[in-house]
This record gives C-alpha cells, structure tokens and sequence, in this order.
C-alpha cells in the first residue's frame, strides 16, 4: 500500500520519491540532448552564415559580382539602374501587393482579437470548456473537442475577411 504521503491526484505521476527521481533524470537528459541539438543547429547555422558571406556575391543575372572599393560607386544609382529594366506593369502590381499586403495583416489580427475576446467576454469559451468536459473525463479527449469547437467557430466567424482576402489576391493578378 501506498503511503498517504506519498499519494497523488488523478493524475499519472511519481508516487515514490524514487519514481521522482527517475522522471527528474530523464528530464534532464531530454533538456540535454534538446540543448546539444540547438547547439549544433545554431553553430551549422553560424558556419553557413560565414561560407556564404565569403563566397563571391552575384548580380540578378546570375554573374559574379566585382567587390569594389573605389569610392565612385553608388548605390542609389545602381538600384535605380536595375528597377529601371523592371516593366512598369511589372512594378505597379508589386507596389500594390506590397502596400496592400500589410493592411490585410493588420486587419487580420485585429478581426482574429476581436473574436478571442468575444469568445472571453461572452462566456462563450467556458460553455464549450463545458460542454467538453461533460462529453468526457479524458482530458486530452476534452483537449480536442474544445479545440474542434474552437476552430470550427473562429473559421466560421472570421470567414468572411478570409474570402476577402483570396479573392482580393485573385482579383489583382
């Protein structure tokens, strides 16, 4: 028998202190072999970095670029040299992606915020929380269903701005 002690809740955990100790040590292997592959992920990257910036830079056109250290040369001329060879309907349509683009994201996330907070300040959460809750005892089943309940109204919900977006973005090209 179990020492009252030692007892926990409906959940599966330790009972024993040496139980405990094991989970604390694969804890701690798993937050080790986590940091050695950020390690080696981070110094592939840094590594990659270096190479690529000691390799030759090259133009649009694919050719080699000269690194120059004359004191003649100009950038603002130079990149208005090349978006001068860019076609003018070529460049309206990437002006209006590109100014109208972040206006979409702001309004996203502000319709996205808008319905959150709905979901908060009605209680409207909490009846799904609920109605999961009474559908079954297994938390990670009741994790779902709320995540179904929650996923099937913020798409319904934010449904119209989405089709607003794919058809705006097929109305331009």
């Amino acid at each position: 028998m179990i020492s009252p002690r030692y007892a926990t809740s409906d959940f599966a955990c330790a009972t024993t202190p040496f139980d405990r100790e094991e989970q604390m040590q694969r804890r701690i292997m798993l937050i080790a072999v986590f940091a050695a592959v950020l390690a080696m992920l981070t110094s592939a990257s840094s590594v990659r970095g270096q190479t690529a910036a000691t390799a030759a830079p090259q133009t649009p056109t694919g050719a080699v670029a000269t690194t120059s250290t004359s004191e003649h040369f100009d950038p603002a001329a130079a990149t208005n040299a090349y978006l001068a060879k860019v076609p003018p309907d070529k460049k309206a349509k990437s002006d209006a992606y590109f100014e109208g683009g972040y206006w979409l994201i702001l309004w996203d996330f502000l319709a996205s915020s808008i319905v959150f907070l709905l979901l908060l300040v009605t209680g409207l959460s909490a009846r799904m929380r609920d109605l999961a809750e009474r559908i079954t005892r297994f938390k990670p089943i009741q994790t779902f269903l709320y995540w179904v309940q929650f996923l099937v109204l913020t798409s319904l919900l934010t449904f119209p701005l989405t089709v607003y977006e794919g058809v705006g973005a097929h109305l331009k090209t």
